[in-house]
């Protein structure tokens, strides 16, 4: 069992979030893939000896796909100013995390369970194999998960003007990926 005196909290403190989909062409014929990062993720996780938990909030409208009025029509489909964060909350087991902790490994891939909060809808996910990376006193965590726009309540959007097709409207795939790679510093606990 890992015995901590006191709780470790690690604060976010660099990285990003994104996500990324393909549209296909109004005949279906010419994939194009879409991918938005977001560099302005904050949160903190705790860990103690029986749990691991984390909150981490992504600025809804700080996603940038390199195309502002695509950024600006997701922003408003993920209704921004009544849900201003995408949020996830994390959960693993302490355990798995024991080498990487006391110093035996540099690196360990583990499970981690999350809850997934667009607008405000929900949705519970169990990713096999995050990796947590320890480099001199901070953390790198990576995790990635797939799911589908009609599993957090949205349709699949439809794109406009794709290259070279100009204006002609093409729809999303309904598949989205959704990624993380952040980095963590431990932070003194607050009295």
């Amino acid at each position: 069992m890992l015995l901590l005196l006191m709780a470790q909290v690690y604060q976010v403190a660099g990285g990003e979030a994104a996500y990324w989909t393909v549209v296909r062409s109004a005949a279906g014929l010419i994939p194009h893939e879409i991918r938005a990062v977001n560099r302005d993720v904050s949160g903190v996780v705790r860990v103690t000896d029986t749990a691991v938990v984390g909150t981490l909030h992504v600025p809804v409208a700080r996603f940038s796909s390199g195309n502002l009025q695509r950024d600006q029509d997701v922003a408003e489909i993920l209704e921004y100013r009544a849900h201003p964060y995408v949020v996830v909350t994390l959960r693993a087991d302490p355990e798995t995390l024991k080498p990487l902790l006391t110093g035996m490994e540099d690196s360990l891939s583990f499970p981690i369970r999350i809850a997934l909060t667009v607008r405000d809808c929900t949705r519970m996910f169990e990713i096999p194999a995050a990796v947590l990376v320890r480099r001199g006193d901070t953390l790198e965590g990576r995790a990635t998960v797939a799911t589908r726009f009609t599993q957090l309540g949205l349709s699949p959007p439809r794109v406009k003007g794709l290259g070279f097709l100009g204006g002609l409207v093409s729809r999303a795939d309904d598949t989205l990926h959704l990624t993380g790679t952040l980095r963590f510093v431990e932070k003194e606990e607050q009295p």
